[in-house]
């Protein structure tokens, strides 16, 4: 049963992509701000032919912004871009996968090689036009995914696009809490949590046939614009701390 729902999913998405990617494409070549609502009903599509139930604590003011995130999967971006307008910053590597390179580059996400100075220095001045004209754009200043349980240290070079504005740095909590109705437990967490060198199509299918998968987005208040050392200290104790209480309340309920 779980392979022929695995199944399903599958030819959705894709009929889903092959029918969206051409009207996004010409819509994005056409400079049209309908692109970015595509955009949205593409990844909350996503979203519900999955199964996954989105819950939001908080609000995000409706302000140009720096969205900090947690990374736990591939899974964060169609949860964050199913609620809010956003762009994405990814590492190059992504720009380099068959397909999702595609939907990447037409969502105008911002790529970064981190392993040379001009390319972080060229992103980070990209990420401040993108806000100051307007854009909310979202950082996963963990550099990688993990297990969803823990949060790794934050890399502070992109706080600098916010660094002693009046722009602001929204943290926010990616809490991957419950699969078909349970509180998700460790052994269930490497169907959702994409880490290490492990495969993207391997990965997909068995996000497939894993089951509805229930997920809490907690928006906190943004970070005072200061020094951004500072401010991702602040932003990684706030998402660390939310992480670790809502795991436990949950693993209370059951």
């Amino acid at each position: 049963m779980p392979t022929l729902r695995a199944y399903i999913l599958a030819t959705l998405c894709l009929v889903l992509t092959l029918c969206l990617m051409p009207v996004q494409w010409l819509l994005g070549q056409l400079g049209s701000t309908h692109a970015n609502a595509v955009s949205k009903f593409y990844l909350w599509s996503v979203c519900k032919i999955l199964g996954v139930k989105i819950i939001v604590e908080g609000a995000l003011e409706k302000t140009p912004s720096l969205i900090i995130a947690n990374h736990v999967s591939w899974l964060d971006i169609p949860v964050i871009g199913a609620i809010w307008p956003v762009f994405f910053v990814a590492k190059k590597e992504v720009g380099t996968w068959p397909m999702i390179s595609s939907l990447a580059k037409m969502q105008n996400t911002i790529f970064v090689d981190r392993n040379r100075r001009q390319s972080v220095l060229v992103s980070r001045n990209e990420i401040r036009h993108r806000i100051m004209r307007g854009d909310t754009v979202v950082l996963f200043p963990e550099g990688t995914s993990n297990n969803g349980r823990e949060v790794l240290p934050f890399k502070s070079t992109f706080f600098s696009v916010v660094e002693n504005t009046a722009l602001p740095a929204v943290p926010i909590t990616l809490v991957y809490e419950s699969q078909q109705g349970l509180p998700m437990m460790r052994r269930q967490r490497p169907s959702v949590a994409w880490v290490g060198d492990t495969e993207m199509l391997p990965h997909l299918w068995n996000l497939f046939k894993a089951g509805p998968i229930t997920v809490r987005i907690i928006v906190h208040a943004p970070c005072v614009p200061e020094n951004r050392k500072v401010m991702s200290s602040k932003a990684h104790s706030m998402i660390k701390t939310t992480l670790v209480e809502t795991l436990h309340a949950r693993a209370k309920i059951r």
